[in-house]
């Protein structure tokens, strides 16, 4: 394996952890590696960096109406035009299938650490749901710290690669994402749409063992919890990030919980026309405020 991104644990910083609600911002922390190197680390450790959230309704109030994307989709392009950099944005109800709505693009897709979502899921499910004090404190910082070294024990723990690219695709069919596979040698590389990532933050609340990972997501470390995590909203969500083809992309996965309860499975991602971490943050922060601003009730849903 080679190493790489910028979200190498070896250096990894320890904070204590934050109350929730009072995450920090802190991507330009973790960053500095994956702009100083253009390899990454393969399999788990080829990425690196659930929440029940009560969405903010608009400022006329939240939509009666569950909203598309056309509804949005002049307000979100005069949004996106003032932000330095592509962005893409996407959302679902929580367990509705093939109803994603979409806004934005970037033009590349790598999982980076979002892919250590459905890893913890897929070696949960191995264990019956039931992992050994060691193995869950690896998959605890595998997911509240975007530790590498523990997702490559949690890749290890799969099998073979192909037996763990296996187990990890049928966590995301399951969710609903019938169309992403993982790499076998460097799974963080893998390609996932954001679109597709969206379908799978709807499903994950509603599958086996989907909730034991969402309750970590609601853990991450201040320093990770940019994005769905600085809308002041509660939130379960996690992120990944590193250089591909084009630059710097950063990406994150999450779920909203409404006032009424009801879920929304939200992913979003940015490619910022520099490489400056803060800048990327910001846009995260800004893509992250505008959707959850104008969802509402009639937009979310619940596992059946």
């Amino acid at each position: 394996m080679t190493t790489s991104s910028g979200e190498h644990p070896a250096r990894e910083r320890h904070h204590p952890r934050a109350a929730r609600g009072s995450r920090s911002r802190g991507l330009r922390a973790w960053l500095p590696l994956t702009l100083a190197v253009a390899t990454v680390i393969s399999g788990c450790a080829g990425i690196q960096p659930d929440p029940r959230v009560a969405v903010a309704s608009s400022p006329g109030g939240a939509s009666a109406k569950r909203l598309s994307a056309d509804d949005l989709r002049k307000d979100f392009e005069d949004f996106a035009a003032k932000l330095p950099g592509e962005v893409a944005l996407a959302w679902a109800a929580v367990g509705s299938r093939h109803e994603v709505q979409s806004l934005g693009s970037v033009r590349d897709e790598a999982a980076w650490s979002t892919a250590k979502v459905p890893l913890g899921v897929a070696r949960l499910r191995l264990a019956g749901g039931k992992l050994n004090d060691k193995t869950s404190e690896v998959l605890r910082r595998a997911i509240t710290r975007s530790d590498n070294a523990a997702a490559k024990t949690l890749w290890q723990g799969l099998g073979t690669p192909q037996q763990a690219v296996a187990l990890m695709g049928k966590v995301v069919r399951d969710a609903g994402d019938e169309a992403t596979s993982f790499n076998t040698a460097e799974f963080g590389l893998s390609p996932w749409t954001v679109p597709n990532q969206a379908q799978f933050a709807a499903g994950l609340p509603c599958i086996p063992d989907g909730p034991s990972v969402l309750d970590l997501m609601d853990e991450v470390i201040p320093q990770q919890s940019w994005g769905l995590g600085k809308t002041g909203l509660p939130a379960q969500f996690k992120g990944g990030w590193g250089i591909g083809p084009h630059g710097l992309l950063v990406r994150q996965l999450g779920v909203l919980t409404t006032s009424d309860g009801g879920q929304i499975g939200v992913a979003i991602a940015t490619m910022p026309h520099t490489k400056t971490t803060s800048v990327a943050e910001s846009n995260m922060d800004a893509v992250a405020s505008w959707i959850a601003g104008r969802l509402g009730p009639a937009d979310a849903g619940r596992c059946t």
